[in-house]
């Protein structure tokens, strides 16, 4: 064999082994990037996820600060409306103040309504300064039997006290007007509120 021979089947093998070489450096590479094609698909997704649970996170947190707004303009607007019907209540009850026939029958009301809840027993009624001839008047004239007593705080209407069972009704403007406010409450709760 000629040197010249030699040499050819030397860069023939040495050719074969170079494209031997490049076609596993290729498979290599296409592996490679195939690789890195489906990393970069899972970081995706992951960070795709990532951004679609925050994206919900922050819409929920909006929903429900927007929730609360809600129910916060909403218990205002509850509490104006009592305001302004309690203010409403409290001119015409001035008005009532001035004539002596209306309070009359409101305080007769207020003091029989208190003792259907007693009815009997030792009763002792408390009346303010302003109201006692008022009360004892009504006394007589309802034929209800206690003892009556004056207190030195203003109120309008009675307080009721049962001295054998221990216990007080509280029948006086103020109560009846502080009951109110809270049905009132309540009734727009259930409106509004679905409560």
């Amino acid at each position: 064999m000629e040197k010249e021979q030699i040499r050819q089947i030397v860069i023939q093998n040495a050719q074969k082994e170079i494209e031997s070489i490049l076609e596993t450096a290729r498979k290599e590479a296409r592996d490679i990037y195939e690789r890195a094609r489906a990393e970069l698909e899972d970081i995706k997704k992951r960070e795709y996820a990532k951004f679609a649970y925050w994206e919900q996170l922050e819409r929920s947190r909006q929903i429900g600060k927007a929730r609360q707004i809600e129910k916060d303009l909403i218990l205002k607007s509850k509490h104006k409306v009592i305001a302004d019907v309690v203010k409403e209540f409290q001119k015409e009850y001035v008005e009532i103040l001035k004539s002596p026939e209306r309070y009359r029958e409101i305080m007769k009301s207020l003091l029989l309504e208190a003792y259907k809840e007693v009815e009997g027993g030792d009763i002792v009624i408390y009346t303010s300064k302003k109201d006692r001839k008022l009360i004892e008047e009504l006394l007589k004239e309802t034929g209800i039997k206690a003892i009556l007593e004056t207190k030195d705080e203003e109120f309008d209407g009675v307080i009721l006290a049962d001295q054998n069972r221990g216990f007080y009704i509280y029948n006086t403007v103020k109560d009846r007007l502080d009951r109110a406010r809270d049905i009132l409450l309540e009734e727009f709760s259930k409106i509004f509120l679905g409560e």
